[in-house]
């Protein structure tokens, strides 16, 4: 792998602010598959109080090096030590940053992280199936598409279809 643009880092208190912003943020909120809520900043603290002490997720800020701007989240959710499966998650939320590979990056760098440090053997992702941006995305990080949940979402008045895509860690060392 290249040298990277990026760095993960903690998610801290005093990101919570904008990430607020970005999670009231519709082209966001959007393409996440739970429902939409209006977030506060109290919901927030709430939230990253409860994630912090799950043991089944790593979830990091995305950083640049360059400047140490916080440009995003990556998450690993679902960690299952027998199994030894995750789901990833992963938002640009600053826009200025979108389209320029840090996603990629990001994706890339946390696949060598869940493969080699905590023996994740495979990792899952599920992507709303009009979301053409992250299926794209997914795939040059070398996921394949493995099925497709018609209607699983309920989202804007109406069901949404879902993909799910796979990673094995044999087919990533390859």
């Amino acid at each position: 792998m290249k040298p990277s643009r990026i760095y993960f880092r903690a998610i801290t208190e005093q990101d919570l602010p904008t990430l607020m912003l970005w999670r009231n943020n519709p082209r966001i909120a959007d393409n996440i598959l739970g429902p939409i809520r209006f977030i506060s900043l109290a919901h927030e603290r709430q939230w990253l109080e409860t994630v912090l002490k799950d043991k089944t997720s790593v979830r990091c800020a995305i950083c640049l090096k360059s400047t140490d701007r916080y440009i995003g989240n990556i998450y690993a959710t679902g960690i299952d030590s027998i199994n030894r499966t995750a789901e990833m998650h992963i938002f640009i939320g600053d826009d200025k940053n979108q389209g320029k590979g840090y996603a990629a990056e990001s994706i890339k760098m946390m696949i060598e992280y869940l493969f080699n440090e905590m023996n994740i053997e495979r990792l899952e992702a599920r992507i709303f199936a009009d979301n053409n941006r992250s299926i794209q995305l997914f795939e040059s990080c070398g996921f394949k598409k493995e099925g497709t949940h018609i209607a699983a979402v309920y989202k804007h008045g109406h069901r949404k279809t879902v993909l799910s895509f796979g990673l094995l860690r044999t087919k990533w060392e390859k």
